[in-house]
């Protein structure tokens, strides 16, 4: 028995160990890769257990995909820049295609997970409190934004229908709208600020 497992091993597995290792990067499962080589899910598992080669190339695997994912959470920590490109179409058939190049905000979020694990002594404590913080207060701010541009859309169809009557009570709501963003914005920088003082 176990010398046909080493015979299939041969046959499937060492031929294979760059496809593999591209496999696992991409993130296929065990079971998938084990179908794609025609083995079971069982002999496959036996052989990574056992066998040195597969056990390092899961290791390597590993350590490039954690690379991808955490150069990915700086990326998104610090900001960038990425081109996008569009295409125009007439009758079904591309006429042009363009590139534009798209700045992404810092994304607060990633920036403390981020810190927190490179920096644990500084960060670690912190981050659950900031982090609570941070989504709360943005999802006001989004709400607020939202609700602002609903009524100023309003209030541009009102003084395209003419009804002046009915602008004064929209220009108020937009103003209360408006400032329900403002104190939204206080209440993260002050979030922020007290747990800078806690900590």
């Amino acid at each position: 028995m176990d010398g046909d497992r080493t015979l299939l091993y041969r046959q499937r597995i060492l031929p294979n160990l760059e496809k593999i290792a591209k496999l696992i990067e991409e993130g296929e499962t065990d079971m998938s890769i084990a179908q794609q080589l025609g083995v079971s899910r069982r002999q496959y598992s036996y052989w990574k257990q056992h066998y040195s080669e597969l056990g390092e190339i899961y290791n390597y695997a590993n350590i490039v995909m954690c690379s991808k994912v955490q150069n990915a959470l700086f990326k998104s920590a610090c900001g960038f820049t990425a081109l996008e490109k569009s295409t125009k179409k007439k009758n079904g058939v591309v006429v042009e295609e363009s590139e534009t190049e798209k700045y992404y905000a810092p994304n607060t979020t990633a920036a403390m997970f981020f810190l927190a694990n490179r920096d644990p002594e500084h960060w670690h404590s912190i981050q659950h409190v900031q982090i609570a913080n941070i989504q709360k207060n943005d999802f006001n701010v989004q709400v607020a934004e939202g609700r602002l541009k609903e009524l100023m859309e309003g209030i541009k169809e009102l003084q395209s229908d003419g009804i002046n009557a009915a602008i004064g009570t929209g220009i108020s709501e937009a103003s209360a709208a408006e400032a329900a963003v403002n104190e939204a914005i206080s209440e993260a920088i002050e979030a922020e600020e007290a747990s800078s003082d806690e900590a």
